[in-house]
């Protein structure tokens, strides 16, 4: 009897374990990504993300007005990108506007993800972006590494301290 119970417990032990297994946990097949070296690499990225928006409105009897918005950008990054874009856009055709007024909006948001210490290199997010006030009309995603030794580029500054100053008298 006592065989029999340890038998039926293996047994029930062995079905629960069946329906309760959780997935491996596996790696993604190896890709490649490109690597920003120096400044001249994002002149490149800023090309490319032209020519994709170019393409984008393939078809249209003509290149609508955009708008690149630079407010906000603070890193190094951001404002050299920013103004790469502008130039490839209108090597593209593009006509860019200089305000708001009767345009798209280009968009432009970076995110960095930040490595551990044992990896040199950390990655940054780039996302471009065309919109109307409605609608987005065109979007593209990319990722690429960059040595950690190079992040104060891709870092905002640290805001300024601020003293507070006592005034007596009156």
């Amino acid at each position: 009897m006592r065989k029999r119970n340890i038998s039926a417990a293996l047994a029930l032990a062995a079905i629960l374990a069946g329906c309760t297994s959780a997935p491996v946990a596996t790696y993604f097949p190896p890709s490649e990504q490109l690597k920003f070296q120096a400044a001249a690499n994002w002149d490149v990225i800023a090309n490319d993300v032209a020519k994709q928006l170019a393409s984008s409105f393939k078809g249209k009897p003509t290149l609508p007005p955009l708008f690149v918005n630079q407010a906000g950008k603070k890193t190094e990054f951001e404002r050299a990108f920013n103004n790469q874009l502008i130039t490839a856009l209108v090597a593209e055709g593009f006509p860019v506007h200089k305000s708001l007024g009767g345009a798209l909006i280009v968009d432009v948001d970076t995110q960095v993800v930040w490595s551990s210490t044992a990896n040199p290199q950390t990655e940054i997010v780039i996302t471009s972006s065309v919109s109307d006030s409605n609608q987005f009309l065109a979007r593209m995603t990319s990722v690429y590494y960059f040595n950690s030794s190079d992040s104060t580029l891709y870092r905002a500054p640290a805001p300024a301290p601020v003293r507070t100053i006592n005034v007596i008298g009156g």
